[in-house]
């Protein structure tokens, strides 16, 4: 189930199209599904901000000067002949990271936008099993990802979202999900460590956006 390399939306929905088996995006809800997902991936710098913050910690930048200086020479700047704002975005955002980190401001205007997401996602499971009823689907794939990595961060799903907490815990004990879910870029002993420095400064994920 390789279907979250980058960005969520874009990988699953590619996922789904090429192995139509089984079925991750119901008959008819196509645009639904399309739109949904556009609003999930809206969020990557969100789930970028809190990951750097307390997931990864890096000592320093996150994105060497070299590494931003080559990325941002790489390819032509345009899309179809447009400029790339989404290349325009990232640049500066990493630009932004470099000079400033990752700010309990930034942190906490993060953190509300995912909140009043998982309300909405929370409200929708308590009445239904997966995001779009009854099956799985490419929605649910595309957001156990940002749940699985937001719980690395020390997001209080269980307490804020407890039909989201049911939801994940039973998608990531399958098999197939647990394998595809795992760690990348830090390891379980990384991320402990980070969250005991957060604990022991005050700085969790919790106290900083006052959850």
């Amino acid at each position: 189930m390789k279907c979250w390399t980058g960005r969520a939306s874009t990988s699953c929905t590619s996922w789904a199209r090429t192995f139509p088996k089984p079925q991750l995006i119901p008959p008819g809800h196509e645009n639904e599904v399309a739109a949904l997902l556009k609003h999930e991936d809206d969020l990557h710098l969100d789930l970028r901000t809190l990951s750097f913050r307390f997931v990864f910690a890096p000592p320093g930048p996150p994105k060497s000067a070299e590494a931003l200086q080559n990325y941002a020479a790489n390819g032509s700047g345009t899309v179809q002949g447009l400029l790339d704002r989404e290349k325009e975005a990232q640049i500066a955002y990493w630009q932004r990271a470099a000079r400033d980190g990752f700010t309990d401001e930034q942190v906490r205007a993060s953190a509300r936008r995912f909140r009043a997401e998982f309300n909405a996602i929370d409200r929708r499971l308590a009445q239904q099993p997966y995001l779009m009823g009854e099956a799985l689907s490419v929605l649910d794939i595309a957001w156990l990802i940002y749940a699985h990595r937001l719980s690395l961060a020390g997001y209080p799903f269980e307490r804020l979202h407890p039909h989201v907490f049911a939801w994940k815990e039973r998608l990531s004990a399958r098999p197939e999900f647990a394998k595809e879910i795992a760690q990348v870029r830090a390891s379980q002993e990384q991320v402990e460590a980070a969250r005991r420095a957060q604990q022991a400064a005050g700085k969790t994920l919790e106290a900083v956006a006052g959850f």
